[in-house]
């Protein structure tokens, strides 16, 4: 990767980052599963946005900007993450410089999400299944429920939506889906709870 220059934006749609080293390349996320990020994240939380910044890493070519976010952990369903967590990820804006990595969820302070986080600090993000990896907490209009939304603002309404990429057919099954209850964070939570409870057996 090159080094970047004042007054420029880079956009990655893709990148591998593993023990320090950038490697843009143009891919997508491999589909995953409810079933398979719960298994592969090392935790699960529900957590708030206490604050995000963005700063610059590495030396020499691995020079890069990374987004900081950290997270007042609420609720833990997997593992002993710290009481905040911070997170990081690559891409961001310092100064006049933005590095921006396609497909890398963003978080706004103040918003609560449940996180499935694994390889934190060793690749370019956090998260399982990375945008997959994040549900948002929202407050649903019609009934004031607490619903989850996925990355492309849809809410969830069944587990096996998770891993689903926003292509003709899931758009198909979406009109399927507004006639569907969103689910309750109280249900997924349950849900995460019977999954976990199947991995040990």
């Amino acid at each position: 990767m090159k080094r970047f220059l004042n007054r420029h934006r880079f956009t990655i749609l893709m990148a591998g980052w593993m023990m320090g080293t950038v490697a843009a390349r143009a891919t997508t996320v491999a589909p995953t599963t409810f079933s398979e990020i719960v298994s592969r994240a090392e935790m699960i939380v529900t957590g708030e946005v206490l604050s995000r910044r963005c700063e610059w890493t590495g030396t020499g070519s691995e020079r890069c900007i990374v987004t900081l976010v950290t997270v007042q952990v609420q609720g833990v369903y997997k593992g002993t993450p710290p009481a905040r967590l911070e997170l990081q990820f690559l891409g961001g804006t310092v100064g006049d410089t933005t590095l921006e990595v396609q497909g890398v969820p963003q978080f706004k302070i103040g918003e609560k999400s449940i996180l499935f986080v694994e390889k934190n600090r060793k690749t370019f993000c956090p998260l399982a299944g990375v945008y997959h990896g994040k549900l948002t907490i929202e407050r649903d209009p019609q009934t004031g429920r607490e619903i989850l939304v996925r990355h492309n603002r849809r809410a969830l309404t069944d587990i096996r939506e998770i891993g689903v990429e926003d292509s003709p057919a899931a758009r198909a099954a979406g009109a399927l889906e507004s006639a569907r209850q969103p689910l309750s964070v109280d249900e997924f939570a349950r849900q995460i709870q019977q999954e976990l409870g199947k991995h040990t057996r």
